[in-house]
């Protein structure tokens, strides 16, 4: 049955683009000249795209292909073949060249063909392309590599021994490509660390860092971005190093890849959230700043949108640097490339910190989200503004709605305790310690010891959601 066979698993990827350009492809007596290839091809495509197998016997086809003559598996199956290495042919014709790579190739074309001087033209052209396409670093080096050593041989080639065969720039060229390389795939290992231990062996490291630390390297923006990754990767206490990486990043956005750039900047943020994490506060700072080189260069957007997480990091930190007007900005300018859900909630936060407690009920009560960390999110946001309503109006109503929250907020985390997992602790302590503290606004005489008591459990209970609000909710005033 050809259903499961090599040939129609590769063509059920094609779309209606590759199936025009293959047809041209394979009706070309250039790259075929087997008609019957061509015949087996507009059989195929006929069977496509529902690929019945009633359509896709062997035998079937055979039939049309030879009509009138005896089955022949061998035939057909050598008809098949033949259609896969013409797919295996058009794959690789129609796989993008760098203009860099281009060039070359064609500077070595016309040097075997006897014109030095379209060699040299287009040898420049090759190493000016470089410098207007933002590529890995790797790739880049590559390239400078491979530009030194075709020139290398060129001079080689013509045989002139009073010429210099530029071995120099060939030995610096690579000694860059090398150590930018390097660098780059060791931070890597050591980030890869960080989530599982794993014994590697990378071998002369020490001296790759000892020697990217020359003058000789400190004008090259790859090579001193990684060394310096290399070294925040390596110590929480490597302040010097990050503050070198962040101004490398700032100056370099346009050198390097998008996906390389993401990469570093990740590399960069990783850095202070894990400073944040040991309490070091003035990294919120630093990393909404290196939020907004990436906002601003169009970096953090993936597949055109700005990643869920991302944005809630943002507006998180942009509200505790109180930044609001401009997280409203962000919010507004970049409305199409969030999510409606993230944008929804986001826009809730805000209001919150403004105070405009109705809106956000008026905002976020209509709505379930799809995506339940958001639904639990959202729901806690609600909890907050019913709570902050009954203490900051005199509508007793709100006392009413809170109390309803709550129990709903507890059955909801009930129903999903089985999804919610680690998840289900965080907000059933929320729900438990704004209900503690909300009672005592029940009684006759406030009682300011049972507070302190509640505020010092809930320094207790980090695995809290919602904790730095319930540690501020439950300060003695």
């Amino acid at each position: 049955m050809m259903k499961s066979s090599k040939l129609v698993s590769i063509l059920k990827t094609f779309d209606v683009t590759n199936w025009k350009a293959f047809t041209r492809f394979v009706q070309s007596v250039y790259h075929n000249r087997r008609p019957k290839v061509n015949e087996l091809l507009v059989l195929l495509k006929k069977a496509a795209p529902q690929w019945k197998d009633k359509n896709l016997k062997k035998q079937i086809m055979y039939s049309k292909l030879f009509p009138g003559e005896l089955y022949s598996e061998d035939r057909i199956t050598e008809l098949m073949k033949v259609m896969i290495k013409l797919i295996e042919q058009y794959w690789l014709i129609n796989e993008k060249t760098e203009p860099t790579e281009k060039y070359r190739k064609l500077a070595l074309a016309y040097h075997n063909q006897g014109f030095p001087n379209y060699r040299d033209i287009l040898m420049d052209k090759a190493l000016k392309s470089l410098q207007q396409k933002q590529l890995d670093a790797e790739t880049y080096h590559s390239h400078l590599f491979k530009h030194q050593l075709e020139l290398h041989h060129l001079v080689e080639a013509e045989g002139k021994r009073n010429q210099e065969p530029n071995l120099q720039s060939l030995h610096d060229e690579f000694d860059a490509y090398y150590i930018c390389t390097k660098l780059k795939y060791y931070c890597k290992v050591l980030n890869y660390q960080n989530f599982r231990s794993h014994p590697y062996e990378i071998r002369m490291m020490d001296a790759v860092l000892q020697e990217a630390a020359q003058p000789s390297y400190l004008k090259i923006p790859s090579i001193q971005i990684y060394y310096h990754g290399v070294y925040t990767l390596l110590s929480l206490d490597n302040e010097s190093n990050f503050k070198a990486l962040k101004n490398l990043l700032a100056k370099n956005t346009k050198t390097f890849s998008v996906n390389e750039l993401q990469n570093i900047f990740v590399l960069a943020r990783n850095f202070c959230i894990k400073n944040l994490n040991r309490g070091k506060q003035l990294y919120r700072k630093e990393t909404l700043n290196l939020y907004k080189i990436e906002l601003a260069e169009n970096i953090i957007l993936e597949d055109g949108k700005v990643p869920d997480a991302d944005c809630r990091n943002i507006i998180k930190l942009a509200l505790l640097e109180q930044e609001v007007d401009w997280a409203l900005s962000f919010l507004e300018e970049f409305k199409h490339q969030i999510s409606k859900e993230v944008y929804t909630l986001s826009l809730g936060h805000l209001y919150f910190q403004q105070l405009q407690y109705n809106a956000i009920l008026k905002l976020l009560l209509p709505l379930n989200f799809k995506e339940v960390l958001l639904e639990l999110s959202a729901r806690a946001l609600i909890l907050k503004t019913y709570f902050q309503l009954c203490r900051t109006t005199s509508d007793f109503k709100y006392e009413d709605k809170l109390e309803a929250y709550l129990d709903s907020f507890n059955a909801f985390l009930k129903r999903k305790k089985e999804v919610l997992t680690r998840g289900y602790l965080l907000y059933l302590n929320l729900v438990k310690f704004t209900q503690a503290i909300n009672k005592l606004y029940w009684k006759s005489k406030f009682d300011k010891n049972k507070l302190s008591e509640i505020h010092q459990q809930i320094l207790a209970t980090p695995e809290t959601a919602e904790w730095d609000w319930l540690k501020e909710i439950s300060k003695i005033s």
